[in-house]
């Protein structure tokens, strides 16, 4: 089940999520890592880059082919959420699996990092799949 909670989380993945959280609300900016703010693939680029020696590719389309193939069912905290856009099967956006049936994202309809449960219409109708880069 995705009810997991953050006591099953590896010391990386709890560190990648709290520090996730410290990023709520800030600003959506296309392309960018941290400078002004993030994009989707960006925050999530920042993060494993500041926790780990993952040696990222930097969009979303790139990072949804690297990692282990993890089941919707079986969502650990630290997980990469990968979406299409609605009739494509195109990956156009990232969210990180923070537990407990939430996600945090950098959102562009937003226009910020935001906390999301991974039961919401948008995770529903978009979801594609989710990769683990962590053990």
């Amino acid at each position: 089940t995705t009810g997991d909670s953050r006591m099953n989380a590896s010391a990386t993945a709890l560190n990648i999520a709290n520090k996730a959280e410290t990023l709520l609300g800030a600003p959506y900016v296309y392309g960018d890592t941290g400078k002004a703010g993030y994009d989707c693939s960006g925050m999530v680029y920042a993060l494993y880059g500041e926790f780990t020696d993952i040696k990222m590719p930097r969009s979303s389309k790139q990072m949804a082919e690297v990692g282990d193939l993890v089941d919707g069912e079986d969502l650990q905290t630290g997980d990469l959420l990968f979406f299409t856009s609605s009739g494509s099967s195109v990956i156009s956006h990232v969210g990180l699996y923070v537990g407990d049936g939430m996600m945090i994202h950098a959102s562009n309809n937003q226009g910020k990092i935001i906390k999301d449960p991974i039961s919401g219409y948008y995770f529903q109708n978009n979801f594609s799949h989710a990769r683990r880069w962590l053990d």
